[in-house]
């Protein structure tokens, strides 16, 4: 069974004073200063939902420490704070503009479009999750639990050969796994910790043999991923391209062709927020997060569509659903063509 592993900078403000005056502004200087300043703002044009959130953030070349300017052609629009998080508030279309204060000709712009529909809200969430493999004669049931933010707080698990538990701890910029797992013979514990960014998700984790793996994204979908080693070089590139809000093809650099995964889709919404094509025995609960990082949405959005097929050079697999009556789904069934012990079924509850 294949697993997937999935993949910005300080504002300083500057002010001055002396005795009983007033505050001094900063002088501004409207000619550059010797050596040109570049600025690269981390987006150019974006795409959000009414009520989305988006942080800007930016670099200059050379270093610049004073104030800047954030501001937009139109607040009722796009809003923006001193800090550059930008905001959808109607539909339309409106500029944001980044100013350094100090030299006010230096300007960077992000255009931005705003869709009449509101950012979804994920009104019901998994109580209980069942899966079993037929073919395998294994199963796995979970149990979900939630703090009263609504966050995932734990999940208690039991399959065919072991149970036990992940508890969640969240913090400012980071959360904690907390790991048991207690089979007939051993008891493991262990502690996960991954690091957010500004929009609260995966900004890096630790991964195989002690090094890291970052992630990107864009309009908060993941788009790439890769790892770190201790030594500064990169390897292992993971691409994600997505097409209408949903993720259609998965590119790992170091593969072949038959490990680029493609991806249809139903006319169903993804209202529960999931990715089938990770529910399997090694995927769910035991050493890979994947589930429950897309689930929690800390791999950004998740596509829009429930997933109707996923092929590659070597295999292909099929979904059907069952819904309930607000069109979540309650069964999950996953044929694969090629080889049947990679069938499951999955019935999901929900708190209502």
């Amino acid at each position: 069974m294949k697993k997937i592993l999935f993949v910005l900078f300080t504002l300083f403000t500057l002010t001055s004073c002396g005795g009983d005056d007033s505050p001094i502004d900063e002088p501004i200087d409207p000619e550059q200063p010797d050596g040109k300043i570049e600025v690269q703002l981390s987006d150019v044009t974006l795409s959000l939902k009414i009520g989305e959130e988006k942080q800007l953030t930016y670099t200059t070349k050379p270093e610049y420490s004073g104030d800047v300017i954030w501001s937009s052609t139109n607040d009722q629009i796009v809003s923006v704070s001193d800090k550059g998080l930008i905001k959808g508030e109607s539909a339309g279309d409106a500029t944001i503009s980044l100013k350094l204060k100090q030299y006010p000709n230096i300007i960077e712009i992000c255009k931005v479009d705003v869709s009449d529909s509101p950012l979804e809200a994920q009104d019901k969430k998994i109580k209980t999750m069942n899966i079993q493999w037929p073919n395998e004669s294994c199963f796995f049931n979970l149990e979900f639990f939630y703090d009263k933010d609504d966050r995932l707080e734990k999940v208690a698990y039991i399959n065919s050969e072991y149970k036990g538990e992940r508890s969640i701890s969240y913090q400012e910029d980071k959360i904690i796994f907390y790991d048991y797992e207690q089979d007939d013979q051993h008891t493991d514990r262990d502690t996960f910790c991954i690091k957010l960014n500004n929009n609260g998700f995966i900004d890096n984790m630790n991964g195989n043999y002690g090094n890291t793996v970052t992630f990107e994204y864009t309009d908060n979908f993941l788009s790439k991923s890769q790892y770190i080693s201790d030594n500064g070089s990169s390897y292992m590139p993971i691409e994600f391209i997505y097409s209408e809000g949903n993720l259609i093809q998965i590119v790992d650099g170091n593969s072949g062709p038959f490990e680029k995964p493609k991806f249809h889709y139903t006319k169903y919404d993804n209202k529960a927020h999931i990715f089938p094509f990770l529910i399997d025995y090694d995927g769910m609960m035991t050493d890979d997060y994947n589930f429950l990082f897309h689930y929690m949405g800390l791999y950004g959005k998740c596509s829009t569509k429930l997933e109707e097929s996923v092929i590659n050079n070597y295999s292909q697999f099929s979904f059907s659903y069952t819904f309930d009556k607000d069109g979540y789904p309650t069964k999950i069934q996953r044929k694969e063509t090629k080889d049947n012990d990679d069938d499951y079924v999955a019935s999901i509850s929900y708190y209502e």
